[in-house]
């Protein structure tokens, strides 16, 4: 499982922002909505760059099934126009933009696994073990 957009500060957003957006911007934030949610809470995510935008998405975190990511990276690549990896745009682009529908014991085989592993601490991408 590879992770993307797991930003640990602003600092992180800020740094990987881009001034323009970029070409490939309304595929990949549809493919990030698209993605099995495997895990939810009901609390709320505000706007990291912007103190004064509230409640952009609720925390969750989503899948393809080969890569995870929190449900706030659509914002930012929208808004902010974020740079992505370009082992994950190609991902993308090699399923034309359509995320997988996953059964229910693979998302929740994800969750187990996120449950367990994941520690966020790096931005970017990370491959899991």
């Amino acid at each position: 499982m590879k992770r993307v957009g797991f930003f640990g500060s602003a600092e992180e957003i800020a740094a990987s922002a881009a001034t323009a957006p970029h070409y490939w911007e309304p595929l990949v934030t549809n493919y990030l909505r698209q993605g099995a949610v495997v895990m939810a809470s009901s609390s709320w995510v505000d706007d990291r760059l912007d103190e004064a935008v509230k409640k952009i998405c609720q925390y969750s975190v989503r899948t393809d099934g080969e890569w995870i990511w929190p449900a706030d990276l659509a914002y930012y690549v929208s808004t902010y126009h974020v740079n992505l990896p370009g082992e994950f745009l190609d991902h993308i682009a090699s399923r034309e933009g359509k995320v997988a529908n996953l059964d229910e014991k693979a998302v929740e085989s994800i969750a187990d696994w996120l449950m367990v592993d994941l520690q966020v601490s790096e931005p970017g991408v990370k491959e899991a073990s």
